[in-house]
C-alpha cells in the first residue's frame, strides 16, 4: 500500500522509536512541529551540499585505502572480498564524518548496527497481527532489536563525552582546534547544542538519535548498493565491458581519479541508478501511521493503521516502467522517468546506440 500525505512516520509495530523520546526522521513525532525541526536540523545543519562537499577528503583518502588494499590482496594472488570491504569503506567513510575518526568503539558498534538492522528490516508476529497485544508480547524481534538500540545508545554517548573532554581542552586560539570544530557532524551538534539556535533542544538525547539516523541510514544502505551493483555487472558482462571502456576512456592518462572526474560517468551512474531501482536497498521503507482516516485505491484506512510502502513492487511496477523485471534491451524504446528536486531519480537506460541489458 503506497502512503499518502497524510500520514507520519513510525517504525510501526516493532514500537522501537518510542524509546527514543525525539521527533526525528525515523522517529514518531510527538508534535507535527518537532517532527519539521529534527528533520531541518538535518537538511540544513548537517547534510547540506556544502557539508558534504567538506567531507570530500574524507571520501577520497578512505578510498586510496580501500584501491591499497585491493591492489595488494590481488598482487599476492589472494582472494579479494570486495562485500567485506566495501562494507568497511562505507562504515569508515560515515564514521569519520559523523564522529570524526573511526573510534575504537567501531566493530562493536556496527555489530550492534547491523544485528538491528536484520531485526528491523523483516517483519515479525508483531506486525502480521498489529491488534493482538499477545503477538507483540511474544515477538522476540522488537526486544532484540531494542537491546541493540541501548548498546548503540551507550556507545555514543561514550563518543559525546569523550569528544565534549577534548574540546574542554583546547584552548580558545588553538587554530587547529578551530579547524577540528567543522570536521564532523558530532562537532556541529555540540556547536549548535552550546548555541542554542535550533527550535528544539539539542540534548545529548537528540544527538544520540540523530547520529543514529546518521548511521544506519548511510552505512548498511551504501554497502548494500554498491555490492547489488558489482552483483549486476558480473552477471552482465557486456555492460561491464562498455563499463570499464567508458572509465577508461575518460580517465585516460590520469594517474589519480577525484571527485571532480565522477561527472563525466553519465554511462555508470545510470547503471548504479538502474540497479537501485531493481535492488532497492531498503525494498520496505519505514513505516508509516495514518493520523485520519483515509481512502486509498477504493479501500478505506481508519485512522492509526500502519502502512508499508513497498518500494520493491513500486519500482517494478508496469504500469510505469517497461520490461519492469529487467533493464531495456537493445532495440526496444525505453521510457524514460526523470524526477526533479533533491531526490534520487530512477529511470531505464538510454545511452549511445544501445541500452543496459538484463
Amino acid at each position: 500500500m503506497e502512503e499518502t500525505g497524510r500520514s507520519k512516520k513510525t517504525i510501526g509495530l516493532r514500537k522501537l522509536p518510542k524509546n527514543y523520546g525525539l521527533p526525528g526522521t525515523s522517529c514518531p513525532p510527538h508534535t507535527a512541529s518537532g517532527g519539521a525541526s529534527s528533520r531541518k536540523l538535518l537538511t540544513q545543519e548537517l547534510l547540506t551540499a556544502a557539508r558534504v562537499r567538506s567531507f570530500r577528503r574524507v571520501r577520497e583518502v578512505e578510498v586510496a585505502r580501500l584501491v591499497r588494499d585491493v591492489s595488494a590482496a590481488a598482487a599476492s594472488g589472494a582472494a579479494v572480498n570486495l562485500t567485506g570491504m566495501g562494507a568497511r569503506l562505507i562504515n569508515d567513510i560515515v564514521l569519520r564524518c559523523s564522529v570524526g575518526s573511526r573510534c575504537r568503539h567501531r566493530e562493536e558498534y556496527l555489530a550492534a548496527l547491523h544485528a538491528m538492522v536484520r531485526q528491523t528490516s523483516g517483519l515479525s508476529i508483531a506486525d502480521l497481527f498489529p491488534s493482538s497485544k499477545l503477538a507483540s508480547m511474544v515477538a522476540m524481534a522488537p526486544r532484540s532489536a531494542l537491546a541493540n538500540r541501548k548498546k548503540m545508545e551507550r556507545i555514543i554517548e561514550q563518543i559525546i563525552q569523550e569528544r565534549k573532554d577534548q574540546m574542554e581542552t583546547d584552548t580558545g586560539g588553538d587554530q587547529a582546534a578551530a579547524v577540528e570544530s567543522k570536521s564532523c557532524s558530532l562537532d556541529d551538534l555540540l556547536r549548535l547544542q552550546k548555541e542554542g539556535g535550533p527550535p528544539i533542544p539539542i540534548t545529548n538525547q537528540v544527538i544520540v538519535v540523530l547520529l543514529m539516523n546518521i548511521f544506519a541510514g548511510g552505512s548498511d544502505t551504501s554497502s548494500t548498493t554498491l555490492t547489488r551493483t558489482m552483483a549486476k555487472l558480473i552477471r552482465s558482462l557486456r555492460v561491464m565491458a562498455k563499463v570499464q571502456a567508458k572509465l577508461r576512456q575518460a580517465f585516460q592518462g590520469k594517474s589519480t581519479i577525484t571527485e571532480d572526474d565522477i561527472g563525466k560517468l553519465s554511462y555508470f551512474k545510470m547503471v548504479i541508478k538502474e540497479s537501485l531501482r531493481l535492488h532497492c536497498p531498503a525494498p520496505f521503507l519505514i513505516p508509516r501511521k495514518c493520523h485520519e482516516t483515509s481512502k486509498i485505491m477504493g479501500y478505506d484506512v481508519p485512522k492509526g493503521t500502519s502502512i508499508f510502502v513497498n518500494m520493491w513492487a513500486i519500482c517494478r511496477d508496469s504500469k510505469y516502467w517497461e520490461n519492469p523485471k529487467n533493464s531495456c534491451q537493445r532495440g526496444s524504446k525505453p521510457t524514460i522517468y526523470n524526477s526533479k528536486g533533491i531526490t534520487l531519480s530512477f529511470f531505464h537506460l538510454a545511452l549511445d546506440a544501445g541500452y543496459v541489458p538484463a
